[in-house]
């Protein structure tokens, strides 16, 4: 039931990046929500089997880097720039 729940956002993830695409910000937010609901799984993975909880630790600290990481380039984009917006000339 979980299982299905977990795959039910993961999808609504995918549709959400895909279909709102315009700026970076949106972006990194839909990006942030997948790094929580990964993080989720990861915790109920680690609950079932009685496993070791070190490794959700070191997990939040590669997404807490990775958002660090993207707020600057936000930030670098947005001085460069002067706006956040993705214009994708295909």
């Amino acid at each position: 039931m979980f299982f299905l729940l977990f795959i039910l956002f993961i999808v609504s993830c995918f549709f959400m990046f895909f279909l709102v695409s315009k700026n970076v910000l949106s972006l990194l937010l839909i990006l942030e929500y997948f790094m929580l609901l990964t993080y989720l799984m990861l915790c109920t993975f680690v609950f079932l089997t009685s496993s070791n909880m070190m490794m959700g630790f070191y997990y939040l600290t590669v997404v807490v880097c990775d958002s660090g990481l993207g707020l600057s380039v936000l930030v670098l984009l947005v001085r460069s720039h002067g706006k956040d917006f993705l214009f994708f000339n295909i």
